[in-house]
């Protein structure tokens, strides 16, 4: 009986040594095929002359999780296979790490170089200017270099970011006809990022093989909405209400709830080309900006736009915005972008979203209500001593 459970034992180990002799060289086989497909470089496991290096599971791991290698100039995102699946073209990875690299260490910097404080036609300009270079990288269209400057400006807009990583997101590959598609995201040093796609060219004769599109949010929203408004007016508008948030600041802190319905009714028409629409938004806004300590540094400030609040109706598109400044205040705002000009003019209208929005006066209850003069408000915070410290509403 004894002799008979030896001999059970040494077969079993027997069995387990041939399971994973079978499995090393299986695994071998699978990284050597990559290999000799360009799935695999030397970085993520293989020597220069192509052997398999003995870590087998630092390959894998470098496989999945991505990489960047200076020396050879490529990055690799992570879940490069779930793209890899899914394209039957004749580019190499290798090739495809490798303009990934030069987007990411090129175009980026040079584009934010390019096209930083520089208006709409400007950046439009330097497109066309240096299209022969610019479409060497990859970028072919003038409408996706502009995206792509407006979000790599709001990338770098608190100050300039270190490389760190690329993820593929595998819920956005699309094949069509000539390109296989994904969307890639750039991480960068403070755990923003910088979204685009890339399409890989099914055939030879595509050309060109490898481009690069915009994939920002600001995109999206205006994929969805279908009125009247450009991209040009949105961002116009915004930076606009941007440049003004010091004034408002300025004109609403420790100031009377009546001086501040005041200014805005002193103000309305400059208020309404920076996209305060109404009283009730003017008055929240200022209420918002002042429960932040001031904001500094206008200029250095980035924002995203909430794609999950993105709702389409029969007249106007919604959306909300969170903007970060640089010394780390948060606003966080509404817009509501009109298919065409409203009664009063508007078609882009900002509010705060912590506050309900009334985005017009004609629907706004404080459209009934009397604004003191300069000299009755005065009179008003002289005899009652009402100055308000909005810090404590």
């Amino acid at each position: 009986m004894r002799k008979n459970k030896k001999i059970i034992v040494i077969i079993g180990l027997i069995i387990l040594l041939l399971a994973q002799i079978i499995t090393y060289a299986i695994s071998n086989s699978i990284v050597e095929k990559k290999m000799q497909q360009g799935e695999i470089t030397k970085s993520a496991g293989a020597d220069e002359n192509g052997n398999i290096n003995s870590n087998l599971d630092s390959a894998r791991e470098s496989y999945r999780n991505g990489y960047v290698d200076s020396d050879d100039e490529i990055i690799r995102p992570s879940n490069f296979a779930d793209l890899l699946l899914n394209y039957s073209g004749n580019i190499s990875e290798t090739d495809i790490a490798k303009s990934l690299y030069t987007f990411v260490v090129d175009f980026i910097p040079d584009t934010y170089k390019a096209t930083k404080g520089k208006s709409d036609a400007e950046i439009k300009s330097n497109y066309n200017k240096n299209y022969p270079e610019i479409s060497q990288l990859g970028v072919v269209d003038e409408e996706e270099y502009y995206y792509l400057a407006k979000q790599i400006n709001n990338l770098f807009g608190r100050g300039e970011e270190s490389f760190t990583s690329a993820d593929v997101d595998y819920d956005e590959i699309v094949v069509n006809d000539d390109y296989t598609e994904v969307g890639i995201q750039l991480v960068y040093g403070s755990a923003k990022t910088l979204n685009i796609k890339i399409s890989l060219a099914n055939d030879n004769s595509t050309k060109p093989s490898i481009k690069y599109k915009d994939n920002s949010s600001l995109k999206k929203l205006f994929e969805k909405y279908q009125g009247e408004v450009t991209v040009e007016e949105f961002v116009e508008t915004f930076d606009n209400l941007m440049a003004k948030m010091e004034t408002i600041y300025q004109n609403s802190t420790y100031k009377s709830i009546n001086s501040r319905k005041q200014y805005y009714s002193l103000h309305k028409d400059e208020m309404a080309e920076v996209g305060i629409a109404s009283q009730d938004d003017y008055m929240n806004l200022a209420k918002a900006i002042t429960m932040e300590q001031e904001i500094t540094n206008i200029d250095e400030r980035s924002y995203t736009i909430e794609e999950e609040t993105i709702t389409v109706n029969s007249n106007y598109t919604d959306a909300e915005i969170t903007v970060l400044f640089a010394e780390g205040q948060e606003l966080n705002l509404k817009v509501r972008i009109y298919d065409n000009a409203t009664a009063e003019g508007n078609r882009v209208v900002f509010a705060s979203s912590k506050y309900a929005a009334s985005y017009s006066d004609t629907n706004a209850n404080s459209n009934n209500e009397t604004v003191e003069t300069a000299e009755s408000a005065n009179a008003t915070n002289a005899d009652n001593n009402s100055v308000v410290n909005t810090s404590a509403e």
